[in-house]
Formats: C-alpha cells, structure tokens, sequence
C-alpha cells in the first residue's frame, strides 16, 4: 500500500500527516497504516458531515413535485460551476438563473418568465429538473484538513495488537478489543477529537440555506 492507495476523496495529505506525526519519511507498514487512516479518517469525516469535499463532478434529476418551485437544492456544495441545467426539456442557459455558491443552491431568476413567457418555475414532472455541476473544494480547506490529521493521529494512537473489534461508521464509533478478550469498550471517535477539530467539523456539517 503506497500513494497509489490514497482515495481521491481524502481531506489530507500523506506527506502533511506524516509530518504531523512525527513520523517523518518512515515507510514500509507504518506507511501502509497511515494511508489506510486517512483513507478511513476522510470517510468518516464525509459520512458524518453528509457531504463530499473533495471537487468532482455531478448530475441529478431533480423531482418537481411543486408548481411553484424555482430553486434546486443540490446535494453537493461549494457549487464552483453548472455545467448545464434543463427544465424538462428547455436547456437553461446561465443568465436565467442565479447560483448561490456557498449553499449549494441554484434559482430561476425573473429573466426566465421573460423570456419564454412562462412563470418563473421548473416544469412539473418527476425528474423534470436536471443539472451538470461541479462542486466541492479544488484546493482543501486548511482547517479541514487538520482535523483529518487530528481523527488520523487518535486512530493511530488507539491502534492495538489486538486491534478493532467492529467499527460503526455511521455512528462513528467503534468497539476495542482489550486485554482481556472477555471486554471490550465503544470509543466514540468524534467525542474523543480535540474541541477544536470538533468545531471545525459541526461548521462543515451545518448548511445554512438562505435566498
């Protein structure tokens, strides 16, 4: 297990965490370890915060279940650009609609009325609305990424001969075996953080919708 391990979503660098570590260039299985921490730090930190940081690519078919909804609330967000949106079967272009990046949303602006002499809402349909976009972070944000290396350096801290016993990543704990093979202990790994890399991942967790 190398670089080439490391999964695309990961919120933090293998040369940064080890470093950080103080593990410097050790390679070899302590090596392999620590990829395969940041690989599990990265997706516990996604599945906790409900979101993928990393930038890629989407497209969703949005139900239209209102007569009256003119904005889409995407899944992923920072939005960094749409790449096509369609109404149905009406491409949209960029002008007719406003994007609100930090949010992850995306509205008809009073130009559509305007300009195809409809009401300024999607088309009432299943998956009647349909958007290309990219979003997420092309660079990782500093903040996040140290609270990566923190839930990295407890996993690697907790580490054991005798190891996990069951991992919970929707809950985001686990249970560790102990000396005595009869115990074992639930670790919650998101309480067990520094305070300070607990803020920083409920500020990425909150998503505060605002038109």
């Amino acid at each position: 297990m190398g670089l080439s391990d490391l999964n695309p979503h990961i919120l933090v660098g293998l040369t940064d965490t080890m470093g950080y570590l103080g593990l410097g260039n050790v390679a070899g299985t302590t090596q392999d370890l620590i990829v395969d921490l940041i690989n599990r730090g990265s997706k516990i930190i996604e599945s906790y915060c409900n979101r993928t940081f990393a930038a890629f690519t989407y497209t969703e078919e949005i139900d239209v279940n209102d007569e009256f909804m003119d904005t889409l609330i995407l899944k992923q967000y920072p939005i960094i650009s749409v790449v096509a949106l369609t109404d149905y079967t009406t491409v949209v272009e960029s002008n007719y609609y406003v994007v609100y990046a930090d949010d992850g949303i995306v509205k008809l602006s009073s130009l559509y009325e305007s300009l195809y002499g409809y009401n300024k809402y999607f088309t009432q349909g299943y998956q009647y609305a349909k958007i290309t976009y990219r979003a997420g972070y092309e660079a990782m944000p500093q903040d996040l990424g140290q609270a990566c290396i923190e839930l990295v350096q407890f996993l690697y801290n907790e580490r054991t001969d005798t190891g996990f016993e069951s991992e919970k990543i929707g809950d985001y704990s686990y249970r560790r075996r102990g000396r005595d093979p009869g115990r074992a202990r639930e670790v919650n790994i998101m309480a067990s953080l520094p305070m300070s890399a607990q803020l920083t991942l409920s500020n990425y967790r909150k998503r505060n919708v605002r038109l």
